[in-house]
């Protein structure tokens, strides 16, 4: 896997003086990624899953592969608005569309993203969902960052550079 990295995005978590580097992944990486997750997914889990939901934007393309992968053919979206641009976020998560949860009572869910930096995100989203009555309520994201608060039940990597995926403009 060939990987384009570029120095050049300061992360005020670290500090000012303190370059982090940028990593774009290809449309070739995300689908191997997601077979993978996909994979690991299907090896723990004795269930299969009736819903997933899928976090917007980012969240949308992995949850389209994990559906297909799983053969999941319910998906949902929750809209969240967090970040501002590179490195800046809201001081909190903003809910900009609800999904349909009503019918998730009994089912087994799975929440997906793209990545968990934070955590915050995906926590906001939790949090929204939890008391829907869930059978399983589990998440799943490709990368997970080392500073994130919260610990998502599946991911493939853990890395702390800057993730630019190819749905993205850079």
């Amino acid at each position: 896997m060939h990987k384009k990295i570029k120095k050049d995005w300061i992360n005020p978590s670290i500090g000012e003086n303190q370059i982090i580097e940028k990593e774009f992944i290809s449309w070739y990486e995300l689908e191997q990624y997601s077979k993978m997750l996909a994979e690991r997914i299907e090896y723990i889990d004795e269930f299969k899953y009736d819903t997933i939901i899928a976090i917007t934007r980012g969240g949308l393309f992995v949850a389209g592969l994990l559906s297909h992968l799983l053969n999941v053919k319910r998906i949902e979206t929750i809209g969240i608005e967090y970040y501002t641009g590179i490195g800046k976020t809201r001081k909190d998560p903003k809910l900009i569309k609800n999904p349909m949860i009503d019918y998730i009572k009994d089912q087994n869910v799975l929440i997906v993203d793209d990545l968990v930096d934070s955590g915050n995100t995906m926590d906001y989203v939790l949090g929204c969902i939890e008391n829907s009555g869930a059978k399983n309520l589990k998440t799943a994201v490709l990368f997970k960052k080392p500073i994130s608060k919260l610990e998502p039940d599946y991911y493939i990597r853990i890395t702390d550079k800057w993730l630019v995926f190819p749905y993205e403009n850079e």
